[in-house]
């Protein structure tokens, strides 16, 4: 368990390590909600910008960081664990195989 830079020293990263890889665990700083069904739940998702898929919110943003490049360096670090399997958030989804660098990346602002 590890405090993530940027995060007011309000949010750690859990890297649980097994013998199929890793796991990083995130409690508040990434969302990854999926598409609702309803047309008027997805449009307010959107105009709150909660989602769909994985993102750093903007009230995460207000209340949990003060730098925001250290957040987005520690999310592409994350994302570059070279056993990396699986990326469990507090918020929804759970991504696996090469889908948990992907979200992490995207949770940063980046692609691939």
């Amino acid at each position: 368990l590890r405090t993530l830079a940027g995060t007011k020293r309000s949010e750690g990263a859990l890297i649980v390590r097994s013998e199929d890889g890793s796991t990083v665990i995130l409690t508040e700083l990434v969302f990854d909600l999926r598409p609702r069904r309803s047309k008027l739940q997805n449009l307010a998702f959107r105009a709150l910008r909660l989602g769909p898929g994985p993102r750093v919110t903007p009230f995460v943003k207000l209340e949990l960081i003060d730098d925001r490049q250290a957040v987005r360096d520690e999310l592409l670090r994350l994302a570059a664990l070279p056993d990396l399997q699986r990326l469990v958030v507090g918020h929804e989804q759970l991504s696996r195989g090469p889908r948990a660098a992907e979200a992490l990346r995207l949770a940063a602002g980046t692609r691939s």
